[in-house]
């Protein structure tokens, strides 16, 4: 799994989901941190665990847009999975494994 994450893929990421999902899927409290990173790429870089978590989330999107549309998939990321677990929780947890299934069974037609 990676631990950096590029300018271009921050950029689609917060056109995705918006600076106030990024932040919480990387456990910050701050949305404008986004808006820092992006400005200041070299110099102001998320954290080894925050660009894992951001390289992570970009991966899974990536996939379940591709199925589901970008629609579904905004709403994939906000809902909960049937044990009451959203995938933005999730990552911010670092429970890598249980988004992983929830894309494979939203995407399998299986998720309830």
């Amino acid at each position: 799994m990676r631990e950096t994450i590029g300018h271009e893929d921050l950029i689609e990421l917060e056109r995705q989901i918006g600076p106030t999902l990024i932040a919480v899927l990387t456990g910050n409290r701050d949305r404008y941190v986004v808006f820092r990173w992006l400005d200041s790429m070299d110099e102001l870089k998320p954290t080894k665990e925050e660009a894992r978590r951001l390289a992570f989330a970009i991966e899974q999107l990536r996939i379940v847009t591709k199925a589901e549309g970008v629609d579904i998939t905004r709403a994939w990321l906000l809902g909960s999975d049937p044990s009451g677990v959203s995938p933005l929780a999730a990552i911010r947890s670092g429970d890598f494994e249980r988004v992983i299934n929830s894309a494979q069974r939203l995407i399998s037609d299986t998720y309830y």
